[in-house]
């Protein structure tokens, strides 16, 4: 048996398997939630606004970090 079967029948047993794209869903979702803007960007957005660029984000629509 190799290790990774044998952790596999582990948290299997103990009923703690959690499938990958569970895992890394949620590590990436805390990823995210960490990063901040770079240095200037609320400047640049406000210089493009102000040119007559439309300037749109994607959120998670999480109000603390808006």
């Amino acid at each position: 048996m190799t290790g990774a079967e044998l952790e596999f029948t582990l948290l299997s047993i103990s009923e703690r398997y959690k499938p990958y794209k569970e895992i890394t869903e949620y590590q990436c979702a805390r990823g995210y939630s960490e990063l901040e803007l770079r240095g200037g960007t609320k400047d640049c957005f406000a210089k493009l606004r102000a040119t007559g660029f439309t300037v749109s984000c994607l959120t998670t629509r999480d109000t603390k970090r808006l």
